[in-house]
């Protein structure tokens, strides 16, 4: 508590603040709100709190973080939020406060615990709202429907910014549908190697989408063989041989 009124005070004398990071502190939601009251919100451009809630009812870290988002003149363009105990109920909040041309380019929401279930307001988050970067690894019970959502919105949608998504460790299974594997991105495909049908979606796909991790997932070789034909394939040692390995991402560098 006293650390907390100390970093309030401080903060109160730093209008010109452009970077915080206070990760693995635990502030709780209440420390949190006192932050956010103290907080230069019109200087700030990246702010890491990563860990530093432990316990929450779900929906309280998004409405108090979106009540700092909608603040007039937020300048925020990179939160990290990963391990703040975030369920299903706080990503409304966010896409409500993010959704009208906010800053925000860089979400970071690994290692909470949002479901499969919240995958509309994600996919919402990825078209709607201008992210070029979404964390979402180690959010398990996203599941196999859940990833699907996510990669074929990123992947298929000519409007969204999105650059770089990471779904490792997401519980992502295989076998994976067929549309999900026909998939492709211009900037992620091999060349000469996409048959016609297959050069077809990739027409009509994301133009920007440039790094997928799919990392720590139960994927298949036969899978991920299937959508080497689409994307280059980083794997162990960045070889194709090594596809059987844990790492699988995608990726245009």
């Amino acid at each position: 508590v006293a650390s907390l009124r100390l970093l309030r005070t401080s903060l109160r004398g730093l209008s010109h603040l452009v970077s915080l990071d206070i990760r693995h502190n635990r502030l709780e939601v209440s420390g949190l709100t006192e932050l956010f009251a103290a907080l230069p919100f019109c200087s700030v451009s990246t702010l890491l709190l990563d860990g530093c809630v432990s316990q929450s009812v779900p929906g309280q870290v998004g409405s108090t973080t979106a009540n700092y988002l909608m603040k007039p003149g937020c300048s925020l363009q990179v939160l990290g939020l990963s391990s703040c105990s975030m369920y299903n109920d706080d990503i409304p909040h966010l896409l409500t406060a993010l959704e009208d041309r906010h800053p925000l380019l860089d979400l970071r929401l690994a290692s909470n615990c949002v479901s499969w279930q919240a995958s509309r307001h994600l996919v919402q988050l990825v078209e709607n709202c201008g992210l070029q970067n979404l964390n979402l690894s180690g959010n398990h019970l996203l599941s196999a429907k859940g990833c699907v959502n996510m990669i074929a919105s990123a992947c298929s949608r000519s409007n969204t910014a999105l650059r770089h998504l990471d779904l490792s460790n997401c519980g992502l299974v295989s076998p994976l549908p067929a549309p999900l594997l026909r998939l492709s991105s211009p900037n992620l495909q091999f060349e000469n190697t996409m048959d016609d049908e297959l050069s077809e979606a990739g027409m009509s796909a994301n133009l920007v989408l440039t790094d997928l991790d799919l990392s720590f997932n139960k994927l298949s070789v036969s899978d991920k063989q299937k959508m080497a034909c689409n994307w280059r394939l980083l794997s162990m040692r960045n070889h194709i041989t090594k596809i059987e390995k844990w790492q699988c991402r995608f990726t245009s560098t």
